[in-house]
Parts: C-alpha cells; sequence; structure tokens
C-alpha cells in the first residue's frame, strides 16, 4: 500500500483557493437563473451543483493527477477519477458541491461547500464553506480547526435542558422516523433546529453555538470534512464508514460536545 506523505497545510492553503473560487462560480449560476432537474421530492440538482463540481474536479486533477475524486453529483469518467477501484492506496477527495441545495436555490444561507480529503479511512484535511454566510471552515489533522482563521472548540458541560441541537432528514427516510427522532429530543429535554445543511450543520457544532447535530442516515459528502472539524475542535462524532464504493446512506450519525453523545444516541436509536 503507497504511502501518502504531504505537506497538508500548504496542501490547505491551495485547497482553499478553489473552494472559495468554487463558492464565486455558484453564487454566479444562481444569479444567472437555475435550471433544477428534479432528483426526488425536494432534493434538486442544480447547474450549480455540476458545475461547481466540474470546476473542483479540474482543478484537484491538476494539482494531485493520480489522487481520486468521489462526489455527490458524478463518479465515474470524470476529472480525478472515481476513486472506488483502489480505495486505501492514494487519497481519495470527497465532495459535496452544494449541501443545502434546496435552500441555495431558494435564497437562504444555509448553504455550503463540503471537501474532505481521506487517507486510509480517516479525513487529514476538511474544508467547509457557506459563501452566503462568508464562514470557512478549515481543519488538519492534528492541528486544530478554525473558522475564517479564528482557533474552534466546541462547547463544554452544556446540560441536556440548556442545549440546542440541530436535526436533519433526507427525504429518502420516512417522515414517522424523523418524527420519533424529534419526540425524543422533547422528552430528554433538548431544544432543536433543523436548517437543511447536514456538513455546515456538523461544522457548527464546532463554534460551540449548538451544542449537537443528529441524523438518522446520512451520506459520505456530508461527513468527510465535517468530521475532523469537529473532532479537531475537541468534539465527538460517532463512527462514519466513507466508503468511495458506497452510494448509500450511513448508518445513524451523532456530532456533540464530549458527555452528550450517550443522551443522544439513546434519542436516535431509542
Amino acid at each position: 500500500m503507497r504511502e501518502i506523505s504531504r505537506d497538508w497545510t500548504d496542501v490547505l492553503a491551495s485547497v482553499t483557493k478553489i473552494i472559495l473560487k468554487a463558492g464565486e462560480l455558484a453564487q454566479l449560476v444562481r444569479v444567472e437563473g437555475l435550471e433544477r432537474q428534479r432528483k426526488s421530492h425536494q432534493d434538486f440538482v442544480t447547474a450549480a451543483d455540476l458545475k461547481v463540481e466540474a470546476y473542483v474536479r479540474d482543478c484537484l486533477a491538476t494539482l494531485f493527477p493520480n489522487d481520486h475524486v468521489f462526489g455527490e453529483e458524478q463518479t465515474e469518467g470524470q476529472p480525478g477519477g472515481n476513486g472506488a477501484s483502489r480505495e486505501g492506496e492514494s487519497v481519495i477527495w470527497i465532495l459535496d458541491p452544494v449541501d443545502g441545495t434546496s435552500n441555495f436555490a431558494a435564497g437562504l444561507d444555509m448553504w455550503c461547500l463540503s471537501l474532505g480529503a481521506v487517507h486510509k479511512g480517516e479525513t487529514v484535511l476538511g474544508v467547509i464553506y457557506a459563501p452566503d454566510r462568508r464562514e470557512l471552515y478549515t481543519a488538519v489533522r492534528g492541528e486544530g480547526a478554525v473558522l475564517n482563521g479564528k482557533p474552534l472548540s466546541v462547547s463544554q458541560d452544556v446540560p441536556p435542558e440548556q442545549a440546542l441541537i440541530m436535526t436533519g432528514r433526507g427525504a429518502i427516510l420516512p417522515a414517522e422516523q424523523y418524527l420519533t427522532v424529534l419526540r425524543r429530543l422533547m422528552e430528554a429535554g433538548y431544544e432543536y433546529r433543523r436548517y437543511g445543511s447536514g456538513a455546515l450543520g456538523i461544522a457548527m457544532v464546532a463554534t460551540g453555538t449548538i451544542q449537537g447535530y443528529i441524523e438518522t442516515g446520512m451520506w459520505p459528502w456530508d461527513v468527510a470534512a465535517a468530521r475532523l472539524i469537529v473532532t479537531e475542535a475537541g468534539g465527538y462524532i460517532s463512527p462514519f464508514p466513507l466508503s468511495p464504493a458506497k452510494r448509500e446512506p450511513g448508518p445513524p450519525l451523532v456530532a456533540c460536545q464530549q458527555g452528550l453523545e450517550d443522551s443522544l444516541h439513546s434519542v436516535l436509536t431509542g
């Protein structure tokens, strides 16, 4: 198995420039007008998703021609490859070009671009950028997480009755399952919000403004970057497989300040 040796701080500087430009591209496409293609109920592929993913792929292929790119919208036959056939042998970039597409299309600011570099199943670099909010979250393994250049730290010792939890619900999952989770949250004493961007919701745990994020089934591109940002900010996130070979929701996910994980897992699983 080939080892990867890179200065990830230098890589982060290069990748951040790409993501900032990609955010501008998404905003420009939105201003020019969106052409929607329905994927499923309240889940759209926009021109921005496709153009942003193609742009990031091209840039990564130029910088790292031997790496692989696993994107939400396109996997095979695209610049940078798909990573499925050589998982574990090289760096795999896991990309969500627009997370929170319905928010993006509606003109709401709760959407982001998410890019994580994964090696041997572990995220070594993560970038989440919310252009409308002007929020840039970044992390390199072992070097902490920052928001717009300022170090991040999760909240400490906030009890359930004072905690604010972000929730998510994939459109393919039963509504009753989500409603059950909300009932359990309230019974456990939590307050909750749902903003419609999983990657950004997880990243917000790292700021300490919310104490947790839970969802019954998420996708690798929602989690790849955000899980490193949370852990580097001192938080907890449940194990989540980042396998490019699988395009299906992963297990229930909990991201939170230390000490709330058992309670929030109980909310999800009963």
